[in-house]
């Protein structure tokens, strides 16, 4: 059996990003209007909330064993 793959937060993020983005494409024949002055703020936003969940993320390799005097 296969080992369980760790949590990937980018891929999870960006996946489901790209499918917002791809969605009313797909389902109309107009495409999609973004104003320029949202890209930075959104990427901005996007970045941080990415920088604050990689914080968050438990280590697994800390070992919890205490230490011996």
């Amino acid at each position: 059996m296969k080992e369980k793959h760790p949590f990937d937060l980018v891929s999870l993020v960006f996946g489901a990003l790209f499918v917002v983005l791809a969605l009313p494409v797909l389902l109309t024949d107009t495409p999609l209007s973004i104003d320029p002055r949202w890209v930075w703020p959104v990427a901005v936003i996007v970045l941080g909330a990415l920088v604050a969940g990689s914080g968050l993320r438990r280590q697994d390799d800390t070992d919890e064993t205490p230490i011996e005097s």
